[in-house]
């Protein structure tokens, strides 16, 4: 694995000798290749997934609080109110989020019917 300093050493060693050219290629071919080995995506597949899903668990949480937080401030203005609505949206937020979060979290984690139905299909 050649590292990106090592990568620029590499050219300035070489730059002043036009007649290296050959090695200048043959380094920047060996660093391309070291990169395409840490973005070999098909054998990170399962990390990416897994982090696509946290990642929208955490957004989906966010995006219900701030909705209801917003509500709960138009509310109070509209109302001259002094953060009685705010308090009170901001925890049907947090409980709305988790119900979200909850069934999100079942979808992922249960077999769906039809791939039972289908694994049944032939015997008896």
């Amino acid at each position: 694995m050649l590292p990106i300093c090592d990568f620029f050493r590499g050219i300035i060693k070489y730059q002043n000798n036009a007649s290296n050219l050959k090695n200048i290629i043959s380094i920047i071919r060996q660093y391309g290749e070291t990169k395409k080995k840490h973005l070999d995506y098909k054998k990170n597949q399962p990390w990416v997934e897994n982090l696509y899903i946290v990642t929208q668990l955490g957004l989906t949480m966010v995006g219900c609080i701030a909705f209801c937080f917003f509500i709960g401030l138009y509310l109070d203005k509209w109302l001259g109110t002094k953060g009685i609505f705010i308090t009170i949206f901001i925890i049907l937020g947090v409980i709305g989020g988790a119900n979200v979060v909850y069934r999100q979290i079942l979808e992922i984690t249960e077999p769906k019917e039809n791939d039972k139905l289908n694994s049944n299909n032939g015997t008896d």
